[in-house]
């Protein structure tokens, strides 16, 4: 997740895993303040392997994450990549 909490792909799937059946895990929100479509999502196992290989295939090693001296905004550049 965005903070690290959860270490990979098989995690994040079981946590949203039946989300909509066990309703919700943020104690500050309710349940109608969730996206519909979160609310509906169940049996995420059901194609697991399947997501898992798609989302590693979104990947890309040979990104270039160097961070230029300059961007044409004129913005300064900068960032953990």
């Amino acid at each position: 997740m965005h903070n690290g909490i959860l270490a990979d792909l098989d995690d994040v799937l079981d946590f949203y895993d039946g989300f909509g059946r066990r309703g919700n895990r943020n104690q500050n929100l309710t349940r109608d303040q969730l996206d519909p479509l979160l609310r509906t999502l169940d049996d995420v196992d059901d194609n697991e392997q399947a997501l898992i290989e798609f989302l590693n295939a979104l990947n890309d090693d040979s990104f270039d994450r160097t961070i230029p001296a300059q961007v044409p905004s004129g913005l300064n550049p900068g960032g953990h990549i």
